[in-house]
């Protein structure tokens, strides 16, 4: 376990086993309230919504910002999932810990402009790359990992060049409004410039443009 569980009874004396021999679906209140306390990049949660349920929550597809955004976020993450899946023996002992550690907190201060750690194509070797190169060497992988699991081609490559555009355009939903604040005060106040970027974003999301076509303000 990476946690240590807090587990407060909570639970008002429900018999889970009982239940699930009478085929009913137990709440496991001590779970989820576990579960809504550790916030890993991916994990599994039990719900007992409906007939109850297991789902694998990637907190990277929220980024977005918009829906089709969004999407190519999820196909890019289960396309290099099975893309490199033949790898992952060779490139987890490559790329310690310590150094995925070095690449989160890049990522999270400088965003697609970080610079991160990667095992060399060749010989495993340790080499900094931008976070920019570095995605755009792993696309092609992504592409056939997609196409291994039987995504339709157009879908697949459709998703795929979104991801590419906004690597060419250096674009994300945070580049942008870090942009357009920035190009705005220069002529409003902070405030009036956050309100106007805020009100433009919500516009730009509302349509379900990708981020890589969003405009600067005029």
């Amino acid at each position: 376990m990476l946690h240590p569980p807090i587990l407060p009874i909570c639970n008002d004396g429900e018999d889970a086993l009982a239940q699930v021999r009478d085929g009913a679906v137990p709440g496991l209140q001590e779970l989820r309230l576990h579960h809504g306390t550790v916030w890993s990049w991916n994990r599994v949660i039990y719900d007992d919504a409906g007939d109850g349920h297991l789902r694998v929550e990637m907190r990277a597809l929220p980024a977005g910002p918009t829906p089709c955004d969004m999407m190519a976020n999820a196909a890019l993450l289960v396309g290099l999932a099975e893309g490199l899946r033949d790898e992952i023996r060779e490139l987890m002992p490559a790329l310690p810990f310590p150094m995925l550690s070095h690449n989160f907190y890049r990522a999270a201060e400088h965003g697609i402009n970080a610079r991160l750690l990667w095992p060399s194509f060749s010989d495993r070797r340790l080499v900094e790359l931008s976070a920019t190169e570095l995605v755009r060497n792993l696309l092609p992988l992504a592409q056939r990992g997609l196409e291994r699991i039987g995504i339709a081609p157009a879908e697949r490559d459709g998703y795929i060049e979104l991801v590419r555009n906004r690597l060419e355009r250096g674009r994300t939903g945070a580049t942008w409004q870090l942009d357009q604040v920035a190009r705005l005060s220069r002529r409003l106040s902070r405030q009036r410039a956050l309100k106007t970027m805020l009100e433009c974003y919500r516009a730009n999301a509302g349509v379900n443009r990708p981020v890589a076509e969003w405009t600067d303000i005029r």
